[in-house]
């Protein structure tokens, strides 16, 4: 969760809410980085057998579910994930290219 005006109600004798798109989406790819990174972390930790991180990946799951507020956030998210899970794995991806992404 990250504390931001990117939905909020400045006028509260209006009945629409302000909204910045491109934020709100900025936020929401954030935590999902977040949440999967920390997924994977914790998985590694809690493993009786040793494992890697580089063992969980998207294809360790039977479904994801997503918050859907539009089609093409979730078709993002997904490929986020599996972005994710390239930039975890494959060691020899130079950072700078990794960054831009973050």
């Amino acid at each position: 969760m990250t504390h931001v005006y990117d939905f909020y109600k400045p006028d509260l004798s209006s009945p629409y809410p302000v909204v910045d798109g491109h934020l709100s989406v900025q936020c929401y790819t954030s935590a999902l980085d977040t949440c999967y990174t920390q997924y994977c972390k914790k998985v590694q930790i809690n493993s009786e057998s040793p494992l890697s991180i580089d063992d969980v990946n998207l294809s360790t799951f039977d479904a994801v579910l997503f918050h859907t507020p539009y089609v093409k956030l979730i078709q993002k998210s997904l490929a986020r994930l599996y972005l994710n899970d390239v930039i975890r794995c494959c060691s020899y991806i130079p950072n700078i290219l990794t960054e831009k992404y973050k």
